[in-house]
């Protein structure tokens, strides 16, 4: 099917205009699932968040796919694109405040679910709207469905039905219009809606860490006291709706209204967890890794009662059921199995198990010691390979074996996890490739020392606090070239089950770097601006711990997101071509590796 038409012939093309001859009066039909995003719980949060994200990409001038998928949203938002208090710059680079208000999900933090259950995961019925376009003066007409949907239409008027129908089920909408001559004009369009089950897994890169919601208040009253804290989506993993898979999802519900039919909704489940780890279960893992096994989350809940008392605010612990009450939250795997079988509890056999069409992954990063190594490449103010060294708790001369080691550890560790992942049955696994965080615009390894903009605070380069090109370039060649190597060949191994490697992502930020103008990556200050600091082990607000810092800000997710797109493009879920960035003769959607 010809997925995607432009230019003049674009709305008959698409929308259909029977089978008129040339020249005479044709109404025509279009229709829309509504609220095909169903993460949000009405279509007015899903259209919010789609504008933030065109906003976002406007006002950063990082638009280079941003005509075609905001061009809805101009006459909308007008000139409030760019206001000032949401554009902050630093050093130069500008990036994005998100959010201006709060968009109720699916997601309920405080039991730690999606749903109800029962409805997001298993609900087989969608609502949809027709509209009829270019009706005759004085017209009268009937809509009718058919067969007739599984309940009666909310509304129906000549311009506009509203309905329900059934997933998978093959519908014929047809408007019966009746001319002031008492001659009759049916105009029909084919009916026909799937679901797309996408699903989440990983670590911080797949979370949205250093994104936050609404960022922390001005400080006040000394230099801790804030009026308000940073919102998340979850707070305990510093879950973001701006993470790649989320963005990637909301993207692709909008253009999917392009579609003629089949058209498609989204159900979407996020359990990534900033800081997770894949480790291999065991009694000794329990409370460390967070994908396989439990993990006490990127706050734990002492750090939650901390703030609660600090800011004199309610963060919802009274609320909290036994599950997200835990010390530990259940392991994302299991959260997972948890919602996939109708019956309640997981079984392998489970009837009617609800398959994920795709689980996309981040994962790798914290297994070896990526975070670590960039913590003490800022703060331990050696030569190289003693941070290396002092990140992997191993002397100086063996840093590089114990990089290889960790590596080592986490090609065995996610076999285990291809594995685990047969139980649930996906039918695609996207496994993403880390971003390249450590060049300039002219890839030239980053120099906290001689460059402008700093990953670490940028008053404390005169005592030696910073990261200099040396550590940058061993950290590249050391850690991220070899890690990414690793995932790609655990996709390899495992492309029977149905594993695919998402490659052009390093190579496209390998010029946004943090030291990059634009930059694509959260700084000390930005993080330290839009997260503040995290109660340190003596349950004080620390000067140092922000938790955003190195991870991916909103441009950088929104490649990512695109990369995920240009999968959905191949399967049919979105416009032809609509994955694509023309500006860049690079970043085409090939190859997705194998």
């Amino acid at each position: 099917m010809m997925r995607t038409i432009r230019g003049a012939a674009a709305f008959v093309m698409l929308f259909g205009a029977s089978n008129f001859p040339l020249g005479a009066h044709a109404t025509i039909v279009s229709w829309k699932v509504l609220n095909n995003n169903r993460v949000f719980l009405n279509e007015d949060n899903q259209k919010k968040f789609q504008q933030e994200l065109c906003r976002a990409r406007e006002c950063s001038k990082e638009n280079e796919d941003s005509d075609h998928l905001c061009q809805p949203y101009r006459d909308v938002l007008k000139g409030q694109y760019c206001a000032k208090d949401r554009l902050r710059k630093n050093d130069g680079v500008s990036y994005w405040i998100p959010l201006p208000e709060s968009l109720p999900t699916a997601w309920d933090e405080y039991t730690a679910t999606y749903g109800p259950k029962a409805d997001y995961i298993f609900s087989k019925i969608r609502k949809i709207r027709g509209r009829a376009h270019d009706l005759p003066d004085n017209a009268s007409c009937r809509w009718e469905l058919i067969p007739p949907g599984p309940n009666a239409p909310e509304n129906t008027n000549c311009a506009e039905f509203i309905g329900k129908v059934e997933l998978d089920v093959p519908y014929k909408l047809t408007i019966h219009v009746t001319k002031p001559d008492n001659t009759i004009e049916d105009t029909s369009r084919d009916v026909l809606v799937h679901d797309i089950f996408v699903v989440a897994l990983g670590d911080s890169y797949s979370s949205g860490e250093g994104n936050p919601h609404t960022v922390r208040g001005i400080l006040d009253q000394g230099p801790y006291k804030s009026m308000q804290l940073d919102t998340w989506w979850d707070r305990r993993c510093h879950r973001s709706l701006f993470n790649f898979t989320s963005m990637a999802v909301g993207l692709a519900a909008i253009q999917n209204t392009l579609l003629d039919s089949p058209k498609h909704t989204f159900t979407y489940l996020n359990y990534a967890c900033s800081g997770a780890q894949v480790k291999d279960p065991s009694p000794a893992t329990q409370g460390e890794g967070g994908l396989l096994t439990t993990y006490a989350g990127r706050e734990t809940l002492d750090q939650i009662s901390y703030y609660e008392k600090l800011f004199s605010t309610d963060l919802g612990l009274g609320k909290r059921n036994a599950a997200s009450d835990s010390k530990f939250l259940p392991a994302q795997i299991d959260q997972l199995k948890a919602m996939i079988c109708p019956e309640g509890a997981f079984k392998k056999d489970c009837e009617n198990m609800r398959r994920p069409d795709y689980v996309i992954m981040t994962i790798g990063g914290n297994d070896v010691g990526f975070g670590d190594i960039i913590r003490q490449a800022l703060l331990m103010c050696n030569s190289t390979l003693s941070n290396l060294g002092h990140a992997l708790g191993v002397s100086e001369q063996c840093a590089i074996d114990a990089v290889k080691g960790r590596l080592d550890r986490l090609a065995r560790d996610l076999g285990s996890l291809a594995t685990v992942l047969e139980d649930v049955k996906p039918k695609k696994v996207l496994l993403s490739e880390y971003v390249d965080l450590t060049h300039n615009e002219k890839r030239v390894s980053c120099d906290d020392f001689n460059m402008d903009r700093t990953l670490g605070p940028a008053d404390l380069r005169i005592v030696g606090v910073g990261i200099t090109r040396e550590a940058a370039e061993i950290t590249y060649r050391t850690v991220l070239l070899e890690l990414n190597k690793v995932l790609k060949a655990a996709a390899v191994a495992h492309r029977d089950q149905g594993w695919k490697f998402v490659s052009g992502i390093e190579r496209r930020s390998e010029i946004r770097g943090w030291c990059a103008k634009p930059s694509w990556f959260v700084t000390w200050a930005d993080s330290s601006f839009k997260q503040g600091f995290l109660p340190d082990s003596n349950s004080q607000l620390s000067r140092t711990l922000t938790t955003g810092i190195a991870h991916p800000n909103i441009f950088a997710q929104n490649f990512a997101a695109w990369r995920i797109r240009c999968e959905f493009d191949k399967d049919g879920l979105i416009p032809a071509g609509f994955s694509q960035l023309p500006v860049d003769s690079k970043a085409s959607c090939e190859p997705l590796q194998q």
